[in-house]
């Protein structure tokens, strides 16, 4: 199945979306395979636009902005996930329906150590 195709201003939406809620936000399942289709598609064109400078320039400025907010958005997903294994370990029951099947691992593991910091 191929992803669909996602754009730079897709990406601005999710991540001000993110910043927005206070909890995690529903992210389709293909979302970092498309981030990463993206990031390839800008690649392709750098790569092929060496003749072209306003081209390469533009591209550049582009993969530029994939970079900042696929940054912040990680950032952003990494402190929410962070405070839901805080809640796990607490013994709540924090709603876990938004967390994307990639970031799965990354909460068993934050709560792996919390509880092991506290048996220490």
């Amino acid at each position: 199945m191929v992803a669909e195709l996602l754009t730079l201003r897709d990406l601005r939406v999710q991540t001000l979306k993110e910043r927005k809620e206070g909890r995690l936000t529903k992210m389709p399942a293909t979302f970092y395979e498309q981030i990463k289709n993206l990031e390839n598609q800008i690649k392709n064109v750098i790569e092929n636009s060496n003749d072209n400078i306003k081209r390469l320039e533009k591209s550049n400025s582009d993969m530029r902005k994939l970079m900042d907010l696929k940054l912040d958005l990680h950032k952003l997903r990494e402190r929410k996930l962070t405070d839901l294994a805080r809640e796990k370990v607490n013994g709540q029951n924090p709603n876990t329906d938004n967390v994307h099947p990639n970031e799965s691992e990354y909460l068993e593991s934050i709560c792996s150590v919390i509880e092991k910091h506290r048996e220490n």
